[in-house]
């Protein structure tokens, strides 16, 4: 009989640590760098072809609207193909791309420092095609390009502390010809 309060006390403290706080935005600015592995494929004339793997790089800037929402602006650039140094530039058949990316992002908390996220946005790409190396036949070597507007979209996870952040993310970049996935780590400053 004594313990017939106790679930309710129980339920009652329990409360304030069940309803989380909404996380004040005291410093919405982030400037953020990645390095991410990539795989691009390239498809023309409905052939499809697992073209390279190679590594990426990326640049950012992002602005916390609320709690929940945020724009951010980003530079990606291919840096390194595996192919290439691998087979000590014999092997041909690679992309060199790069994107400048606007995006609209909606995270979701997990724990107070522990959020998931997804990405959703536009890019202005580049990307070279160069199929010119010393095993290529004459009449196979070409060299293409295009440049335009692409879409862009990301999922991860990050880790918050007052001022960097600590993310994983998967990117996915749709440029017209070329499609490039890259699954990297990220960290950011905020302030």
């Amino acid at each position: 009989m004594k313990y017939k309060f106790m679930l309710p006390l129980a339920l009652t403290f329990s409360i304030p640590v069940l309803a989380a706080e909404p996380l004040t935005i005291d410093s919405p600015h982030t400037v953020f760098y990645g390095a991410a592995l990539s795989d691009m494929t390239f498809s023309r004339k409905n052939e499809t072809k697992d073209v390279d793997d190679g590594a990426a790089n990326e640049f950012g800037y992002r602005y916390q609207i609320n709690d929940t929402f945020a724009f951010d602006a980003r530079y990606i650039k291919s840096s390194i193909s595996f192919k290439e140094l691998l087979s000590l530039g014999l092997f041909d058949g690679t992309i060199d791309y790069s994107a400048i990316v606007a995006s609209a992002q909606g995270r979701y908390a997990i724990t107070k420092n522990i959020f998931v996220y997804g990405n959703v946005g536009a890019s202005s790409y580049n990307w070279e095609y160069n199929k010119q190396g010393p095993l290529t036949a004459t009449a196979d070597q070409r060299k293409l390009d295009d440049s335009g507007l692409g879409a862009f979209g990301a999922i991860g996870a990050k880790y918050q502390w007052s001022h960097v952040e600590l993310s994983i993310e998967n990117k996915l970049l749709m440029m017209g010809d070329v499609k490039v996935s890259n699954f990297g780590l990220a960290v950011g400053y905020r302030f």
